[in-house]
């Protein structure tokens, strides 16, 4: 698929771009490296490099399924790993270089400062030394990274904030790397709405979704996530797409797999998701019908459950990239085909940008993924929603929305998409309980 292709070529010229940065940084702040003066070889070992990581890039995107060895699927999480690694020294080199600059700026302006106040006052610069200048005329005679023995000089400050932030990154990085592999968490998550009034005992809706089958998400995890599944009490099982990755990824090995699902009283689900495209939108439809998922494309199935009529739709990605699919050209229609019967209606949509349209048709519960909760999160005190890195681009991150009398959960996912890395944001499995508000009250 043609944005799938330059989605991945921009990735990696960005993760080039990151990968020799840090190094360049690391050389002068860490190493406290002389000027680099670019020569023939250095030329030749940029080339090389390219040259190595595009075969690894090659042999990451191809290690998938069951038909690749532990080797390859290995060479796969510790390639992009290694690249999450460089992207995040990159920005905390770039963080640092800012820092730097306006450093120098404040010591420009100090000496601007002091040489008018001087002029004004009639005196000669000579005539005053303050510490700060004789620090920087100690420095200038020393090689860098000595410390004078009268304060701690700039350019070492610089090199003891590279080593710590290098050090501080790689330690966060292999914590989230352990984290990302850790077994699901399973939450569970009660929808309290007047339209489940007349149930009379609760349902539960077991959701996943951002499988990523293909990319650090292979045959040994599926079984594993299956089993689970299959352990666990339910209505229905929904996956909200992005169930495989790439066009590389041999989804049909996926299939025998999905068949394990137990048969549940309702079913078990599935809508497309962006990278559901990507990979080929027949390979994925024909994988998930083999493996007994039935896919719901821009339709409705209905369900009765006491006295409640309970409607379940499913909608296709808007098939575009990852930043930019927020318009929904199928909604209208979608929403015409609906049933006429009144009930308690649930969406599922893999984008949550959906949120606002449904609101609009009062739909009741929305269930979606896409964003992996930002797979980096950040507490805020005093927030029940911590700061996720996924809100640099969307609205929406992780947990429960709510919007008049409609909700939305957005699922953290359990799979992995580019960095195999997780921080405060472990994979989920959501169940979803539908409650009758009388009874939420009660329990209360």
């Amino acid at each position: 698929m043609p944005s799938f292709f330059w989605i991945v070529v921009f990735l990696f010229i960005i993760l080039l771009l990151a990968q020799w940065t840090a190094f360049l940084c690391i050389r002068k702040y860490v190493w406290a490296g002389p000027e680099l003066i670019i020569r023939t070889p250095h030329v030749v070992l940029f080339i090389l490099s390219v040259l190595i990581n595009l075969v690894l890039a090659f042999l990451s995107i191809g290690a998938s399924g069951g038909t690749n060895s532990l080797f390859r699927q290995s060479i796969g999480i510790s390639y992009f790993f290694y690249l999450g690694v460089c992207l995040a020294l990159f920005l905390f080199f770039l963080a640092l270089e800012v820092f730097n600059l306006v450093l120098k700026s404040v010591v420009v302006l100090y000496r601007t400062m002091k040489s008018l106040f001087l002029r004004y006052c009639g005196r000669s610069d000579s005539t005053i030394s303050t510490s700060w200048d004789r620090g920087q005329e100690e420095l200038s005679q020393e090689p860098m990274g000595e410390v004078p023995n009268s304060s701690i000089s700039r350019r070492s400050f610089m090199r003891y904030a590279a080593s710590a932030g290098t050090l501080a990154i790689a330690g966060s990085a292999s914590y989230g790397l352990a984290q990302a592999y850790e077994p699901p968490r399973v939450d569970v998550i009660p929808v309290p709405v007047m339209a489940l009034e007349g149930l009379t005992k609760p349902i539960d809706i077991i959701q996943v979704t951002d499988l990523h089958y293909g990319m650090f998400y292979y045959s040994s995890e599926l079984e594993a996530l299956v089993e689970k599944l299959n352990s666990m009490d339910g209505a229905a099982v929904v996956i909200t797409g992005d169930i495989f990755h790439s066009p590389r990824t041999p989804v049909e090995s996926a299939s025998p797999f999905l068949r394990k699902l137990r048969r549940r009283r309702w079913g078990n689900f599935a809508v497309l998701g962006n990278h559901d495209f990507y990979a080929g939108v027949k390979r994925s439809v024909k994988a998930l019908n083999d493996g007994g998922i039935r896919l719901l494309r821009n339709e409705w199935v209905s369900f009765k459950q006491d006295k409640v009529n309970i409607h379940l739709g499913g909608i296709d990605d808007p098939k575009v990239n990852w930043l930019t699919g927020n318009r929904f050209p199928d909604f209208h229609s979608f929403i015409k085909r609906q049933p006429r019967e009144t009930g308690f209606r649930i969406l599922l949509s893999h984008r949550p940008v959906v949120f606002p349209l449904a609101v609009k048709e009062n739909i009741q519960l929305t269930l979606s993924g896409h964003t992996h909760g930002g797979q980096i999160t950040v507490p805020i005190p005093g927030s029940a929603r911590p700061w996720s890195l996924a809100g640099l681009v969307s609205p929406y991150t992780l947990g429960m929305y709510k919007s008049e009398n409609c909700h939305m959960y957005l699922n953290r996912g359990v799979g992995l998409t580019f960095i195999p890395a997780r921080i405060n944001c472990p994979p989920e499995i959501a169940v979803i309980r539908l409650t009758p508000p009388e009874r939420t009250s009660r329990e209360t």
